[in-house]
């Protein structure tokens, strides 16, 4: 994917959005050159859908990795 990134659509930066609580999977990409960027986004709940768990609580970490 950086690679494709970097090559086709001329890339400086790339992000990736983890849910916030899958801190495996954050660590991973952070062992991978990924930076966290201490921002949030959403969980993007659809209308109607009904959550086992509060909407609030479901959110995104943003990490970034600049390409060289």
């Amino acid at each position: 994917m950086q690679r494709i990134a970097k090559e086709y659509f001329n890339a400086q930066r790339v992000y990736t959005y983890i849910i916030s609580s899958k801190r495996n999977q954050i660590e991973w990409h952070l062992r991978q050159g990924f930076i966290d960027t201490g921002r949030f986004a959403p969980f993007p709940f659809e209308q109607g859908f009904k959550a086992i768990v509060d909407p609030r609580e479901i959110k995104f970490s943003i990490l970034t990795k600049c390409l060289e």
